[in-house]
């Protein structure tokens, strides 16, 4: 027993086998920056190609405020986010401002679920370039409590040429809610898209 052991301990290699231990460590931390950097660029992959069709279109052709309700649908807390489009243009058809215009908007929810918002403007990347800037909660007469979020920058729609402004609001409805199905499963969200436009000096 003692000569197996022996010849045993003779055969055995210790600085190879370090090196050998110090390979499979490297490889494996390969691998495991790997599997984070490929799901990372799939999750940005798949919010970039994200297609949109729009549920709402203004047109403005003079000063004035103008509001529409966006429908959500049904929403449920989930990973991904849901996405709604909407378009501000100065013209329709052949209807078209004939002054230079400029308009701010805002949208106004309810609070009824515990929902997050992100606006985006003329792009296609939904992960950077949030335009929301501004954030206030209110009630009304009846006690009823709304949000408003908007952009405090006012965009531009001049009149000599045809404009059109694409948004998409991203709405986030956290995962986590999940493990309360009796506390947001009746109530329903309203949001209003409310522009107030107002002549370019």
């Amino acid at each position: 027993m003692n000569q197996w052991l022996n010849k045993l301990q003779n055969s055995f290699d210790s600085d190879r086998f370090s090196l050998v231990f110090c390979y499979i460590i490297i490889f494996v931390i390969l691998l495991s920056v790997l599997y984070i950097l490929t799901r990372t660029f799939s999750r940005y992959t798949t919010d970039v190609s994200i297609q949109v069709e729009p549920k709402l279109a203004f047109f403005i052709a003079d000063v004035g405020t103008y509001s529409e309700t966006l429908e959500l649908g049904e929403i449920l807390p989930r990973e991904e986010p849901y996405y709604y489009s909407f378009t501000v243009s100065n013209f329709k058809n052949e209807d078209k401002a004939n002054v230079d215009l400029e308009y701010q908007l805002q949208v106004i929810t309810t609070t009824n679920l515990p929902l997050q918002y992100e606006l985006f403007r003329n792009t296609d990347d939904y992960t950077t370039g949030n335009i929301i800037d501004v954030k206030e909660v209110d009630t009304n007469a009846d006690g009823m409590y709304f949000q408003t979020l908007g952009s405090s920058n006012y965009y531009d729609l001049t009149y000599h040429n045809k404009v059109t402004d694409t948004y998409v609001l991203k709405v986030t409805f956290p995962i986590e809610y999940q493990q309360f199905p009796e506390k947001y499963a009746g109530p329903v969200e309203l949001i209003e898209v409310q522009l107030n436009a107002r002549q370019k000096v």
